[in-house]
Parts: C-alpha cells; structure tokens; sequence
C-alpha cells in the first residue's frame, strides 16, 4: 500500500506520536518522633509499615525518593503501607541502623501489620528490582527468610534460588549472592531453562 498523496490529507489534521509521560506522585510519610509511635500507629491501622532511613545529604536516598518511591508501579503499593522515614543524623535514626544492621543509605525495612519484619532493602534500586521486595512487604509475594527456607527445602529449583539471589543483591549480601549465581551456573551451566 503507497502513502496518501497531498491531496488526500488536505484538510487532514496529522499528528505525531510522542511518549506520554509517565505521572509521578511522590509518596506521603508520616512524621513520627519515635520508631515506637509509629508501630503503634501502624497496628492500630492494622497497615503494614515501611520505614525509610535516609539522609539529606545522600545522593541515593534523593534517589530512591525521586525515582523508584515515586515510580507508577509503586506509589500505589505504598499506599496500603503507614510511611514513615528517619534521619540517620539524628539520635532515633542512628538507633533504628543499629537495630536493624543497616549499613548503607538509604534503607527500608518493612514490616507486617502486627510488626513482624517482612523484607529490607539498602540503597537506591530501579522500580523494576524494588517492587518485589515491595510485595513481600504487603504479604503478596514471598520475603527474604521464606526464599532461603525455599531454597534450602527445594536446592534444585533455580526459578527460587534466583529470586533469592536477586533479593540479596538488594539487601547488599554479595557474598550470598555471589555463591547463589555460582550454583545456578553449576546446576544449569548451559542456561537451558533461561
């Protein structure tokens, strides 16, 4: 088929497409004083709580505000979550990285609705890795502790031990990650099942 002549698109109006910007809506924290205040206002909701340590002067923390939070795939997950995030420069910050062994900025960890933590993730991640993580917060997708039981339950099943391998990337344990990727290589080291 030929392309229209001029004088089949006079009086046509033509258009051209371009990408529509994706909406970003950045996601509504919650101030609380203490960590304490925050768990109870999150049981009392009978919500899950995500809790972000951040600092201001962090380029990945800006990161993850700006880019993953933000992300349409995600701002609606977060939604059903009570937001809450401290500053790691001050006292109740430095407590919660203490408690929770963080190491890297920013980090969230999330927790059930009876306060039970689900998942944590450290430093700045694409909305595409992050989201996961994400779901196993919300109890709709497996976390971290039940990917290792899983793994070690069933040691053959690469479609588990690659879920966990990625998940310990985001939670910064290379070494773990490392020796599950080397055993994927070992049990399919042709990459017959992808």
């Amino acid at each position: 088929k030929e392309p229209p002549s001029k004088k089949q698109l006079v009086g046509v109006k033509v258009v051209a497409a371009r990408p529509i910007p994706l909406k970003k809506e950045a996601p509504k924290f919650r101030l609380f004083k203490t960590f304490a205040a925050a768990t109870a206002e999150a049981r009392k909701l009978k919500q899950p709580l995500f809790l972000m340590l951040y600092a201001r002067w962090n380029w990945d923390s800006k990161q993850l505000l700006r880019k993953t939070l933000s992300h349409p795939t995600i701002t609606p997950l977060l939604k059903q979550f009570v937001l809450v995030r401290f500053e790691v420069d001050k006292p109740e910050g430095k407590g919660l990285t203490k408690r929770f062994r963080l190491y890297n900025l920013p980090a969230v960890v999330m927790f059930d609705a009876k306060g039970r933590e689900r998942d944590k993730v450290e430093l700045h991640h694409a909305a595409r890795y992050f989201r996961p993580a994400v779901l196993a917060g919300l109890g709709q997708g497996k976390s971290f502790a039940e990917l290792k039981t899983l793994s070690k339950k069933y040691p053959k099943n690469l479609k588990i031990k690659l879920e966990l391998a990625e998940r310990a990337l985001l939670r910064r344990t290379r070494r773990m990650a490392n020796k599950l990727f080397f055993s994927l290589w070992k049990l399919d080291p042709q990459n017959t099942n992808g």
